[in-house]
């Protein structure tokens, strides 16, 4: 929400002192402001060790670069900002000045039609869609409600309150808003991926292998697609099918730590541990404080974690940007990794 200062004011990421997500990015901003950009990057620093996923610290560091005169750097940081909240209309036009000043004008058109989409939106729901962005859901779900209640059914609202109530684990919720979505709007191939999605956590992957069928029809090489159905493939037992869809995505995708692990867990479903082994290696070495890749190789029983790993898995775990269940996940791995070696205390 907007603070009377006007600073974005982050609800419910605070703590006592001068700790929280909240109060360090207002401290930076104000240190900017001042003019005092080397005392800036230092609490920026400060804060991407403790909430390295929040959106704003990015852009904030994008301006601070830009005063300095590091444009290449700056770039990269209002990139890593829309990476991870597309709502941030200040870094997209950042970056629409930036590519067309040197010349991009393919990344100029992106950011420009980034631009356009969320000025036809309602500022309540680009300011609803930022909060979710960045973990804010209680602040975004007020939001979102109080508009709709003031101005009916809107598919977007719909769609992101139906995305809250699966981020929220409320699968019938979510299932009843989205195909409220799809039958006011059937060509939302977003809102469809996103029903999807739904059908998949309920168990119910034949259903949503027939949603994916439709929107892989339409765009056939889309990843986040390829990534759904061949994860309602895996729940159906057709293992081949998805590993095929796995391997495809990885291709054009290969950071996506997220599919390394999805595709080790098939492989390890048919037996294929030595490939597994090398799809949860991936997965770690991708995003090193990936607990559930640690997990997943100490969950193989036979697998063996060499002292350099065993480094790496500690060094991770105690990272103060590590999350919980991250840790939870180091934890049980180098508990694994600690008992094979004898060492019980």
């Amino acid at each position: 929400m907007q603070a009377d200062d006007g600073f974005v004011k982050v609800v419910g990421n605070d703590e006592p002192g001068d700790g929280g997500r909240d109060s360090l990015y207002r401290a930076a901003v104000g240190q900017r402001k001042a003019g005092s950009f080397g005392a800036a990057l230092v609490t920026l620093e400060r804060l991407r060790e403790r909430y390295a996923d929040f959106s704003r610290l990015y852009e904030e560091l994008g301006l601070c670069l830009l005063a300095l005169g590091d444009v290449p750097r700056a770039v990269d940081a209002f990139e890593r900002s829309v990476l991870l909240n597309p709502a941030l209309l200040s870094s997209w036009s950042e970056l629409e000045r930036l590519y067309r000043a040197k010349g991009d004008t393919q990344k100029a058109q992106v950011a420009a039609g980034h631009l356009a989409r969320l000025n036809e939106l309602p500022s309540a729901l680009v300011q609803a869609g930022s909060l979710f962005s960045d973990g804010d859901i209680v602040a975004a779900e007020q939001i979102l409600t109080a508009f709709l209640n003031e101005r009916g059914n809107h598919v977007e609202a719909l769609r992101l309150l139906a995305r809250i109530a699966l981020q929220r684990r409320a699968l019938e919720e979510a299932r009843v808003l989205f195909e409220k979505v799809l039958a006011a709007a059937p060509q939302y191939r977003a809102a469809r991926a996103d029903y999807a999605r739904v059908l998949i956590e309920q168990q119910e992957p034949l259903k949503a292998r027939g949603q994916l069928d439709q929107l892989l029809r339409l765009d056939p090489g889309n990843c986040d697609y390829l990534t759904l159905d061949a994860t309602a493939s895996a729940a159906l037992g057709d293992y081949e099918r998805a590993i095929a869809a796995y391997r495809q995505v990885l291709a054009a995708q290969p950071g996506w730590h997220h599919v390394h692990l999805l595709l080790g867990n098939a492989l390890k479903a048919i037996g294929r541990r030595q490939e597994a082994i090398e799809a949860y290696k991936a997965a770690a070495s991708r995003r090193p404080s990936f607990g559930d890749a640690w997990w997943s190789l100490a969950n193989l029983k036979t697998y063996r974690f060499a002292p350099e790993e065993i480094g790496r898995m500690r060094a991770q775990e105690a990272a103060p940007a590590t999350t919980l269940v991250d840790r939870y996940h180091l934890c049980f791995a180098l508990g694994k990794a600690l008992e094979d070696q004898g060492r019980y205390e």
